[in-house]
């Protein structure tokens, strides 16, 4: 057992796979394994994979996990009971939301409702100025009249979110003393904890998420931290939706910030493959088994947001990866809508029963199932190298809705592909067109067990002349865990103008924010300081949103401050066009990110060299614009070397996705194992 060499791990679990990607300490190999999620016993999947790649469970060192627990949670209503208590006339906050709609013009829109119902939302007497100066203060016996209102309810956790908390937090702390003293179990979270940050509404939003997330999230985190323990394993780390990883239980006690932890590991192994093989900038199309994520990044930088939502009037405002997530997996169900329309997603078949072709029950016609009838998905590349698929349960899924809409077989399966992949480009245009960015500027890297499979058609969509397919893209987010280190994010509100500006306070905030990192990686083990990027959001006097710019490090002077100004007029005129430099300028989040100092982490390189490879068979396939199959080569990736060059139209398997080289299409190996594909006749 003491010879077993140590290795570094990252798994992803989504909501049909998990995948699993270890580099071994003293060889340098990449490991890999895929199985069918469990979300009821998580452990047991990472097991499983673990087997699967050949890895004994006991050598992994490090495990950084990423997972969609929070997300599924959050969308499925399934977290804790939560009671909200806020400043005595605003507990309807969270109800009324911001006032606005989707959609103006759709007459049957329902609001989203609110996770806190109004009953169990209690207005508390107190009241904070926007400067931090006390008007009303904390009325302690009607606090434990509503706390106990809520206990009586019996809720699970308690969200506290008071007006300004941010500028004078002791309401807030000696209201969770009080909690605690008539419940001492219960979960609280504070907004001044959470987010302390301007904006009532978004704030309150966060911290009940973050409540209503809490209880499941501690006592997951916990189980599977001490499987992991009793597997052997050194350490288990979480992804966070900023792209960093922390501690299990460190991830318990906030897991708000695990919102969007499942596709943040893609985006940083994406981000790193991209600077890796010198590419301008990435536009990523990750498509699992449930979701679809786009995101672009200028440079091979990832983007980051704080307006996310994953349902309308929901926000979650902590920083996170900005991608652009609709219901667009391989399991996503194909079904005829009222008005008898074809439609695809956002319902999805999931792990169990999944779709038809995997022979476990299904019997819903999915994306899977449409690529499978049309050839484009084989029996000789089973799924994670085990799952054979089945052509002739996914004929029978799909001739049900070709019966109901009176159409042949393979058009019905072209069109739910077409569909999908329309469905898809538009979320890419959101994020690149509508952002200012020409997506054509970009190479695609797409990813995901159903990404490659869909790459070339999402190309030609968008007019993207090359394309970047990971040498594991099935498991690039377990990859991108792997990879990603430590990450916290701090930010305070201070509000100032350009014309008053206080620029010691404002150098004290930074110094506070940065002394709280340096404690937090103290408590997280290191030994060394983090490396340290500030930021501040700022906007024209009367604007509703700011706009982020980066700010020097070290003590703070008129000159920095000046710069700032400048980067800020430029950001404006180059997002909206214009720029007012006679505008007054409203200073309002000053924000630090800490990250600890990367570990150089080398991909293993191919070791053998070839020009030609050969095919291990054919398969008859109707490819996009056809509507008759063809004969098409198909490919083991495994054989593939340095140098080796591919001409479409051929089918490219490994163990964790398909890849369907278009005609146009030409693909070369690189040293890394990456497919780079060119597509003919595109974006001239």
């Amino acid at each position: 057992m003491n010879n077993i060499s140590k290795s570094r791990a990252g798994a992803d679990a989504g909501g049909t796979f998990t995948d699993f990607v270890a580099l071994v300490g003293e060889t340098r190999e990449l490991k890999v394994g895929k199985t069918l999620s469990t979300p009821n016993d998580p452990a047991s999947a990472i097991e499983e994979a673990t087997r699967r790649a050949d890895l004994p469970i006991e050598s992994i060192e490090l495990l950084i996990y990423g997972t969609t627990v929070a997300t599924n949670t959050l969308l499925e209503r399934k977290g804790a009971k939560v009671g909200l208590l806020a400043t005595h006339g605003f507990r309807d906050l969270i109800g009324i939301q911001r006032v606005t709609r989707p959609d103006h013009f759709d007459l049957h829109w329902v609001k989203t409702p609110a996770i806190v119902p109004r009953r169990l939302r209690r207005g508390v007497k107190e009241r904070v100025l926007f400067d931090g100066a006390v008007d009303t203060p904390l009325d302690e016996a009607n606090l434990r009249e509503e706390i106990q209102f809520l206990l009586d309810e019996k809720v699970e956790a308690i969200a506290v979110a008071y007006l300004f908390s941010f500028m004078h937090s002791a309401h807030e702390e000696r209201t969770r003393q009080i909690i605690h003293e008539m419940a001492p179990e219960l979960q609280v979270s504070l907004s001044c904890e959470v987010l302390p940050k301007w904006g009532e509404f978004p704030r309150t939003s966060t911290t009940v998420i973050d409540a209503h997330l809490k209880p499941l999230l501690n006592t997951y985190l916990k189980a599977l931290n001490k499987r992991c323990n009793a597997n052997g394993i050194g350490s288990l780390q979480i992804m966070q939706s900023n792209g960093g990883a922390l501690a299990a239980l460190s991830a318990a006690e906030t897991p708000a910030r695990l919102v969007k932890s499942g596709p943040a590991g893609g985006v940083i192994a994406a981000a790193h493959l991209g600077k890796l093989t010198h590419q301008k900038h990435v536009l990523i199309a990750d498509m699992g088994g449930t979701s679809f994520e786009a995101g672009f990044m200028p440079n091979c930088d990832p983007c980051f947001t704080t307006r996310e939502e994953l349902e309308f009037g929901v926000p979650v405002a902590l920083n996170m990866i900005d991608v652009r997530s609709i219901g667009a997996g391989g399991g996503s169900i194909a079904q005829i809508d009222e008005a008898g329309i074809l439609k695809v997603g956002p319902q999805s078949a999931g792990s169990n029963p999944g779709p038809a072709c995997y022979g476990q029950g299904g019997i819903d016609a999915t994306i899977t199932d449409a690529n499978v009838v049309l050839g484009r998905m084989v029996e000789a590349f089973p799924l994670g190298g085990h799952l054979k698929l089945n052509r002739m349960q996914s004929e029978a899924a799909l001739e049900r809705l070709a019966k109901a809409m009176d159409m042949q077989l393979i058009r019905v399966a072209q069109g739910i592909v077409e569909i999908a992949v329309n469905n898809m480009a538009q979320a890419m245009r959101l994020v690149t067109i509508d952002r200012g960015h020409d997506p054509r500027d970009a190479t695609l890297v797409p990813y995901g067990g159903a990404g490659p499979l869909h790459a070339c058609q999402l190309a030609e969509a968008l007019q993207i002349k090359k394309i970047l397919v990971p040498r594991h893209p099935g498991a690039l987010s377990a990859l991108g865990a792997l990879i990603s280190e430590t990450r916290f994010d701090y930010r305070q509100t201070l509000r100032m103008m350009s014309s008053t500006l206080d620029i010691k306070r404002a150098d004290k905030v930074y110094s506070d924010l940065e002394q709280k990192a340096a404690e937090d990686f103290e408590k997280e083990g290191f030994a060394t300081a983090p490396l340290l990027e500030r930021t501040i959001e700022l906007r024209y006097y009367g604007q509703n949103y700011e706009l982020e710019v980066s700010v020097t490090s070290g003590t703070l002077d008129k000159a920095a401050f000046k710069k700032i100004i400048i980067d800020f007029h430029a950001e404006h005129d180059r997002i909206y066009g214009y720029t007012l430099p006679a505008q007054e300028i409203e200073f309002l989040n000053f924000n630090v990110a800490a990250r600890a100092k990367h570990t150089v982490i080398e991909l293993p390189k191919l070791d053998k060299s070839i020009n030609k490879v050969e095919p291990s068979g054919t398969a008859a396939v109707i490819l996009p614009g056809s509507y008759e199959p063809e004969i098409v080569p198909l490919y083991d990736r495994e054989t593939f070397g340095v140098g080796a060059v591919l001409k479409g139209p051929a089918i490219i398997g490994q163990m964790d996705t398909t890849t369907l080289l278009a005609r146009n299409a030409i693909a070369t190996v690189d040293k890394w194992g990456n497919m780079l594909i060119e597509l003919e006749g595109v974006n001239k």
